[in-house]
């Protein structure tokens, strides 16, 4: 059993082979994971405490969990 149907498969292995915009897409994306940088936005979810300190050096001041309004129903 095949995933892709073959006609369809060439039809799209042509499309990636040929397609300028895919092919600059595609080398911008290599480079882009090769950059030290790039793992800032792609290393995952940050952890609170990450959070926290960022936010206290942007806004310059120590930064305070905000209480939940007490009418708000949790499941």
């Amino acid at each position: 059993m095949r995933w892709i149907r073959p006609s369809i498969k060439k039809k799209l292995e042509a499309h990636f082979r040929n397609d300028e915009g895919f092919k600059r897409h595609h080398l911008t994306n290599i480079i882009n994971r090769a950059l030290p940088r790039s793992s800032k936005y792609t290393s995952g979810s940050a952890t609170f405490t990450k959070t926290k300190s960022g936010l206290s050096k942007s806004l310059d001041r120590e930064t305070t969990l905000a209480k939940r309004p007490s009418n708000i129903h949790i499941l």
